[in-house]
């Protein structure tokens, strides 16, 4: 499971074979911290910064880690990455609260997450004061790396070809050993991440204007989630794909010589799971 759909209405969005980006420009990091206990040696706000090596681990077999504000803001969508709440069958569910002295309620309820891969939860929006997620610890108390509140970028048109689905886009690096006689000894993974291409082709003039130029320098503050074809009726397999990931570089964009038409891509790197 990384797509989730919760209290979403169709019309309120752009069909949902139409990708949807949470970036630097359209999430919320700023407010306060709100949160649990945390367990020794983890981050209390470490699913702030984007790094998915500073995690956050609850002190008990539930807690939550949000933000809140001394004023409203929208939010759509809770991206979630570098997390194990698969491997420990965690349960996760957000709470908000639209008041200045906090009352708690529950808005999206509980999803039992299969799997480590990059999560993208999205909802109608949502005019909060705070927000958090809650977690319900499994066979243990699951770590997370990354949680991030926004309103998500949505692309004007759907992406049909070209797409590695981010599972199998494993790039590994190996360093065999050999001995003096030249028989192999083993091999030893010095790394092993995810790597890919986006492209993005079909953008009008003015949506580039209007979302793809924020989305493009946003590129170069930090990582983004995608989710390239969200399409909630085939919630499984392919199209049940998020990218949590860093570009390479900024992307670039060219005339295609259709109409007026425009195209790019997003060239990047992530943390693999299996």
């Amino acid at each position: 499971m990384t797509v989730i759909y919760t209290n979403w209405t169709p019309g309120l969005w752009e069909p949902a074979t139409h990708p949807r980006m949470l970036h630097e420009d359209n999430l919320r990091a700023d407010g306060t911290l709100h949160r649990s206990g945390v367990a020794d040696g983890y981050f209390e706000d470490g699913p702030n910064n984007g790094d998915t090596f500073e995690a956050f681990q609850p002190a008990t077999d539930t807690g939550f880690w949000g933000r809140e504000w001394p004023f409203t803001v929208l939010i759509n969508c809770v991206g979630i990455a570098g997390h194990d709440l698969g491997t420990t069958g965690s349960q996760i569910r957000i709470d908000i609260t639209t008041v200045a002295e906090p009352d708690w309620t529950i808005s999206q309820a509980s999803q039992t997450v299969s799997d480590d891969s990059p999560i993208m939860w999205f909802f109608d929006p949502l005019i909060v004061t705070g927000i958090r997620v809650h977690i319900t610890s499994g066979t243990s108390r699951p770590t997370i790396g990354v949680i991030r509140f926004g309103a998500v970028t949505q692309f004007e048109q759907p992406i049909f070809a070209g797409v590695t689905p981010s599972r199998y886009a494993r790039t590994t690096s190996h360093d065999p050993v050999y001995s003096q006689t030249g028989k192999l000894l083993g091999r030893h993974v010095e790394r092993s991440n995810l790597s890919g291409t986006i492209p993005i082709k079909h953008m009008t003039p003015a949506w580039l204007d209007s979302d793809w130029h924020e989305a493009m320098l946003a590129l170069e503050k930090g990582p983004f989630f995608l989710a390239w074809r969200p399409d909630s009726s085939k919630t499984t397999g392919l199209y049940d794909d998020v990218i949590y990931g860093v570009a390479t570089e900024t992307p670039k964009v060219t005339t295609m010589g259709v109409l007026d038409y425009l195209e790019s891509s997003i060239n990047y790197t992530a943390e693999a799971y299996e």
